[in-house]
């Protein structure tokens, strides 16, 4: 079965982004055209992953946060206008 869907100039958030399955689906997206931004606790793991997920032409960024403190997520979404009621499309975790 082909399914393909199409989310350009759509923005994706995936915390925990960086690495393993959420990058995979950080990936995913990036390839249905999505503007994606990842978010994780270290900041080599977000550089690293904006890297490569600009290598497919998303227009990546990256955030430092902690999905486990609530005020660290809506502090960093916030100051970058990112996120709830500031035009994220998608928002996921693992």
């Amino acid at each position: 079965m082909d399914v393909s869907f199409d989310f350009t100039n759509r923005i994706v958030v995936v915390f925990g982004g960086t690495t393993g399955i959420n990058l995979g689906i950080a990936e995913a997206f990036a390839r249905t055209g999505a503007r994606v931004a990842v978010a994780s606790r270290k900041q080599d793991n977000v550089d690293a992953a904006v890297r490569r997920l600009n290598t497919i032409g998303s227009g990546a960024r990256g955030f430092v946060a902690d999905v486990r403190d609530f005020d660290s997520i809506v502090a960093t979404f916030a100051a970058r206008r990112v996120g709830p009621r500031r035009g994220s499309h998608l928002r996921c975790r693992g």
